[in-house]
């Protein structure tokens, strides 16, 4: 791993989100700088932003019950454990940010990095919600948001 070997490790990374049989669940991407380093999740904070604000909606401590977490590419961690029923719900339209704190050990010292998630909740061809991530648009050097907005009466569209 080139950033093991001299280079710094970027401070803030993007993340990967997605849901896996109805729950959100967290991981990093296959090429993450940490992913050699197994980052240790200590936060995790929810956001929903409004008129390009990020207002919090829900933040979580770990570890929750005592075991560590460690992001890894090849495994997405369920977002909250089944008992955790605080989660907000998630309205389509709406525009979503996660980021997760983790600490790792780089050079003897532990650092904090973070990754950070953007995605919206879309409805489904049977009418349900999903979740989309959205991702940077190289070209058009933003945020790709068009596929969260929503034309229904009283929809959150930005």
């Amino acid at each position: 791993m080139a950033a093991a070997c001299g280079q710094s490790l970027r401070q803030i990374q993007d993340g990967v989100i997605r849901e896996v049989a109805g729950s959100l669940c967290i991981s990093i991407p296959l090429d993450s700088d940490q992913a050699a380093l197994r980052p240790k999740v200590a936060g995790i904070d929810l956001y929903r932003y409004q008129d390009a604000r990020a207002i919090g909606i829900w933040s979580r401590d770990y570890p929750v019950s005592g075991e560590p977490l460690f992001l890894t590419p090849d495994e997405c961690h369920p977002l909250v454990e089944s008992s955790v029923t605080d989660l907000p719900t998630l309205l389509a339209g709406e525009r979503y940010g996660i980021t997760v704190l983790v600490d790792a050990e780089y050079r003897n010292e532990v650092r904090s990095y973070w990754y950070r998630s953007y995605f919206c909740m879309i409805r489904g061809e049977a009418g349900g919600l999903r979740l989309h991530q959205v991702l940077w648009n190289k070209r058009e050097k933003g945020w790709k948001w068009s596929a969260c907005e929503v034309d229904a009466p009283g929809s959150a569209s930005k």
